[in-house]
């Protein structure tokens, strides 16, 4: 049957619920440790907040007035991506100038290092060059990329920003030092999806990554963890950087 009764035609808000990969502003709501099932890999994952949408018919998720989005670092599962990790968190202090801050906190295990620099973190905006990686056609996974990937509201032209991200824009740091691009044909930036050949499954691969469409709940194939990780006595002040 055909008829117009009982349908919704109120306006929609146009803007997604969702953060996109590319160039945003975004504040840090959380960090979180998971840790992969099968091996003792973890990794740290950033639960992001846009900017607020302008926009009366917008509904966030869980009430949040932005898109959201969940940015994962690599794994740690050695000396060298555990120096990665340190790196990244030096980077994110130094644009917030809460290095000196930072540089005194430590952990024994990585969940208690995360849980104190949560305290400084959390809360903050920075513009994010945020990473691609499509792990099935057309869904993706954000990646906190490991070069180039964050400035302080200062160093850019937040005017020229919006809150969903831009594709292949150059952002021009006040300075002219430097510019914060997104170019989807570098391999760094983003991994596009690669059919299997015909006969060959990974078991559970798509599994490990975060639909960008359910941002919002935390992968099922991690779980949050607090046992203790293989790097101890975590400190930014005995790195060399």
């Amino acid at each position: 049957m055909f008829g117009t009764k009982g349908v919704d035609t109120a306006e929609k808000s146009g803007v997604s619920k969702y953060l996109n990969y590319g160039i945003v502003i975004a504040k840090i709501n959380g960090i979180a440790v998971e840790k992969a099932r099968s091996t003792d890999s973890k990794r740290i994952v950033f639960s992001l907040e846009g900017k607020p949408v302008d926009d009366g018919s917008f509904i966030g998720v869980d009430g949040a007035k932005g898109p959201i989005g969940k940015m994962s670092t690599n794994y740690m599962n050695s000396d060298k991506s555990y120096q990665d990790f340190m790196r990244q968190i030096g980077v994110i202090a130094d644009k917030l100038g809460l290095r000196a801050q930072i540089d005194t906190v430590s952990g024994s295990t990585i969940e208690e290092y995360i849980a104190k620099v949560s305290q400084l973190f959390v809360g903050k905006p920075l513009c994010w060059n945020i990473g691609g990686e499509e792990y099935t056609e057309g869904k993706f996974a954000l990646k906190l990329q490991r070069y180039s990937f964050v400035k302080s509201l200062s160093e850019v032209d937040a005017t020229s920003l919006t809150y969903d991200g831009y594709i292949g824009v150059d952002i021009k740091d006040y300075n002219g030092m430097s510019t914060m691009n997104f170019d989807k044909t570098n391999k760094y930036h983003f991994t596009p999806y690669v059919q299997p050949d015909a006969g060959f499954e990974l078991p559970g691969a798509t599994s490990f990554f975060t639909d960008v469409s359910n941002v919002a709940s935390i992968d099922s194939s991690f779980t949050t963890t607090s046992s203790p990780d293989i790097s101890s006595g975590l400190k930014m002040g005995d790195l060399p950087f």
